[in-house]
């Protein structure tokens, strides 16, 4: 029960670890707050109320998913506004304290502990900022320069994951990235109104629009007119046929789908000359500290669709360039060493690479 749950909400046990961000001495002023807040009558149904926020922030964690963002954040927020209201309530109640104290010059010490107290503010503040600029990731706009900026006038992707169609979306809206390329998922080709708004800006979907409603799957014609009429960029979907495969080719981070069929020797140079981008995404990827876990995700799932391309093909010469920079990346190297095995395993012909899973 609690695994059904936790995949639906995507949670987990382990709490956000918001006194990471608050420092020893916010979370020691808070639970002083916090405690004097329950002791006050008056105070206290406030006060429980941001002490079970804390509660639920320090058990309730998220799901380690590289293709979402956190459900937690506002939790998170919670925790900090939570921190800062019991932490002023303690400062208060000190200042209180000692102005009702009756000794000469004690009143004035208020000043002191208000002015700490903004120090402290001040001092969390400049954290907050040092911690949120180290949690920027470089990855994604290296991720964006190579995977976008570099692709051919008037393309068309056509992508199965929506994160990283947002991704292009989100891009294009802030700062004004490629307008020639038109971005397309499968389930917007799927809906109406949707799929009639693609078709006035590129009417070649026609065929395709109408196979992806009829059948729920692209068809190699309507793919091959489409590439006839635009450069198209593919995410492979295991459930599409195995004929269109022989029209793929790795074109650095995407898949480029050809009207034509591929030779090997066409398939294996097109590989080898578009590998510069990969290389310098995974590179920045991995000196990011903390390392970009996102983007090195949808980089290994790039990669990975490639090899069973050349597999499906028994292609093997193409498999170890990407077996290679697939174990540039640490996440992956269980998946690169069953991968050699079964190549191993099979010297000669197709290769079932779906049984590698992702």
């Amino acid at each position: 029960m609690l695994d059904t749950w936790s995949d639906m909400f995507h949670l987990s046990l382990g709490g956000v670890k918001w006194w990471h961000d608050a420092g020893l001495l916010l979370t020691l002023t808070t639970l002083a707050g916090a405690i004097w807040g329950v002791t006050w009558r008056a105070l206290r149904p406030q006060s429980l109320g941001w002490v079970l926020v804390l509660l639920v922030a320090s058990v309730v964690g998220v799901v380690d998913s590289p293709l979402r963002e956190s459900p937690t954040t506002t939790l998170r927020i919670l925790a900090f506004a939570a921190c800062v209201l019991l932490a002023t309530l303690a400062a208060q109640t000190l200042a209180l304290a000692l102005l009702k104290v009756r000794v000469s010059y004690l009143g004035a010490s208020v000043v002191v502990v208000v002015t700490l107290y903004a120090m402290m503010v001040a001092v969390h503040a400049d954290d907050a900022d040092y911690a949120a600029e180290g949690r920027t990731y470089r990855g994604n706009s290296v991720f964006t320069q190579e995977a976008y900026w570099m692709l051919p006038r008037h393309s068309l992707l056509l992508l199965r994951h929506r994160e990283l169609a947002y991704r292009a979306w989100a891009t294009r809206l802030a700062e004004g990235m490629r307008p020639d390329v038109l971005v397309v998922t499968a389930d917007r080709l799927q809906r109406n109104p949707d799929s009639n708004r693609l078709l006035a800006m590129e009417p070649a979907l026609v065929p395709l629009v109408r196979e992806m409603v009829i059948r729920g799957h692209p068809t190699e014609y309507a793919l091959s007119q489409l590439a006839d009429t635009r450069p198209l960029f593919v995410e492979l979907d295991d459930a599409w046929d195995i004929r269109l495969r022989e029209h793929v080719g790795a074109s650095g981070l995407w898949s480029e789908f050809h009207s034509q069929t591929l030779g090997r020797s066409d398939r294996y140079t097109s590989l080898m000359a578009t590998r510069g981008p990969v290389e310098r995404v995974i590179e920045v990827c991995k000196s990011t500290v903390p390392p970009d876990p996102t983007t090195l995700h949808f980089v290994s799932l790039r990669l990975k669709e490639q090899a069973a391309v050349f597999a499906a093909m028994g292609d093997r010469p193409g498999l170890f360039p990407l077996l290679d920079e697939l174990g540039a990346i640490e996440t992956q190297a269980a998946y690169v060493a069953a991968a050699r095995k079964l190549i191993e395993q099979r010297p000669h012909g197709p290769i079932n690479w779906e049984s590698l899973g992702q």
